[in-house]
């Protein structure tokens, strides 16, 4: 890990990621259906690998340069209107990956089902902490 090469013999890495659990029903079933008909593929964000049932903790063990991993998990919610959540759909990787006529239709479509919605909607989110202290070593990473 390129990380542990800038920490002390003793240093510990923390690591947090945000991951998107839930949607109000209607939301879930439209997005859903707005994603296939898109770009054909529905399924967990790429941010579930931070999940405790994700690979996140297993690459702290697999490289050896770390003692034991500590996960904490903080819920909350992210209140958001429609102009809120089409832009942030716009910073997301896997959604910016897409070719700019699919990537606009998207959100054009997202949009329009939050306004069916009442213009605004709260998605549940859990932060997740991973942390462990480097294992002191004098070898070379």
């Amino acid at each position: 890990m390129k990380a542990a090469k800038l920490l002390s013999s003793h240093g510990s890495l923390a690591v947090f990621g945000h991951v998107p659990t839930g949607l109000p029903a209607p939301l879930l079933e439209q997005f859903k259906d707005i994603s296939l008909r898109h770009t054909g593929r529905w399924g967990p964000p790429p941010e579930a690998w931070y999940l405790a049932s994700g690979p996140f903790k297993g690459w702290f063990d697999e490289s050896g340069l770390f003692g034991p991993v500590e996960h904490r998990c903080y819920p909350w919610k992210w209140r958001h209107t429609t102009s809120s959540y089409a832009n942030f759909l716009g910073t997301r990787s896997d959604i910016r990956m897409l070719t700019p006529t699919i990537r606009d239709e998207l959100v054009n479509d997202v949009s329009k089902a939050i306004n069916r919605h009442g213009g605004e909607f709260e998605m549940d989110y859990e932060t997740h902490l991973y942390m462990a202290r480097r294992i002191g070593c004098d070898r070379q990473l």
